[in-house]
């Protein structure tokens, strides 16, 4: 079986947390929960993640992950990339990779994997992440919501009417 049969770049980079994380009953790594107050998150400034540069002060600013998951795929592929950077942030949500009514559980199972993979990996870099969660349909709530610790906060995107 040639490579081309397989989806040969989901093996191109090993995912080890050298950080101890405790993982849901479906493998999911468990975040462990945001240090920023309340009322600095509120005040906070957002920034896309698309649009990250070292160049501007970062340290009241919280990156959101919130683009097609074509973009997100090179942070995926190359999660140290931006490491550098974001270390200097107040905080990062989660990428909210792609979770629609079209997936079925293994696709939804793998965004909400590599959502939570990516929020401790930055943990375990001491940089404080708070999970973005998203769902399709009811049937993906229980899974989307796994590898959250209870009472922590979480980002819910909102889309229009």
């Amino acid at each position: 079986m040639e490579h081309q049969d397989l989806n040969y770049e989901n093996f191109l980079v090993t995912r080890p947390l050298w950080a101890s994380f405790e993982e849901s009953r479906d493998g999911i790594p468990m975040m462990w929960g945001s240090r920023i107050a309340e009322e600095t998150a509120a005040y906070a400034d957002m920034l896309n993640i698309g649009n990250l540069s070292t160049r501007k002060p970062l340290n009241n600013t919280i990156i959101e992950g919130f683009q097609y998951d074509s973009k997100l795929e090179s942070l995926w592929r190359n999660p140290y990339s931006k490491l550098h950077a974001l270390r200097k942030c107040l905080s990062v949500l989660t990428p909210d990779f792609s979770i629609t009514p079209s997936m079925n559980k293994a696709q939804v199972l793998y965004n909400t994997y590599r959502n939570r993979w990516m929020g401790c990996f930055l943990q375990q870099f001491s940089i404080d992440s708070i999970p973005s969660v998203s769902w399709a349909k009811p049937w993906t709530y229980d899974i989307c919501i796994q590898g959250i610790p209870k009472e922590i906060r979480l980002l819910f995107p909102q889309s229009d009417p």
